[in-house]
């Protein structure tokens, strides 16, 4: 899934941010083609998917 957030690229220094800070991996969308380079790819194969969606939603919300 590519998802795309206001102020918060998809750059690397942004994904480990979210990784460090909301517990959450994804990969940069540049990695998957220059035209998604504002977007952050997640991969959704994990049980703790609905998890991850919510520290996502608590980690935005401010």
């Amino acid at each position: 899934m590519l998802a795309r957030f206001d102020n918060f690229p998809g750059t690397m220094d942004k994904v480990k941010t979210l990784i460090d800070e909301a517990g959450v991996a994804g990969m940069p969308g540049a990695t998957f083609g220059t035209a998604r380079e504002d977007w952050i790819r997640f991969a959704l194969v994990t049980p703790r998917v609905d998890e991850a969606a919510g520290r996502l939603a608590d980690y935005f919300a401010d």
